[in-house]
């Protein structure tokens, strides 16, 4: 925050006011920012309707679903793919229902995870699991979470 060189009333007052206008103006350049792709892997995001709704529980009946499936056997003799017809039984039950959908307009900026767990999870996941060979990263043990680029792990 930014010290007042002067004011009228009492300091505190306009350090006060100075503060609700500097995060008013720092909330409106990230919108901009967020708008016009400035942010690129972190950063801010500009929401701009929050949806809202309210559910109903409904009894369901029973249902048979039929969906085709590969038959394995026959493709292991011949090679060639044939689908056979499968049925399901869903027995009832009670399930839920949208019934008053409400879309709100809202104006918040949120910030983009700057740990990102998940991604680093994901990413060393994927890394783990791929063939291993002479110039595999997971050969070096551990160590491949700091030489990976996340971003391309991800792509």
């Amino acid at each position: 925050m930014s010290k007042v060189k002067s004011y009228i009333d009492t300091k505190q007052k306009a350090l006060h006011r100075q503060r609700r206008y500097e995060t008013a103006h720092k909330k409106k350049t990230r919108i901009r920012n967020a708008k016009q792709g400035v942010y690129y892997y972190w950063g801010y995001y500009h929401e701009d309707e929050r949806r809202t709704c309210r559910y109903e529980e409904v009894e369901i009946p029973e249902e048979i679903y039929t969906y085709e499936k590969i038959d394995w056997d026959w493709y292991k003799q011949t090679g060639e793919k044939v689908y056979v017809a499968e049925k399901t039984v869903c027995p009832a039950h009670t399930g839920k229902r949208e019934t008053d959908v409400k879309i709100i307009p809202v104006s918040i900026v949120k910030r983009i995870n700057k740990n990102a767990k998940d991604l680093k999870k994901e990413a060393a996941r994927r890394i783990r699991r791929q063939k291993i060979n002479e110039d595999s990263a997971a050969i070096n043990g551990s160590l491949y979470k700091k030489d990976y680029e996340m971003q391309w792990a991800l792509i």
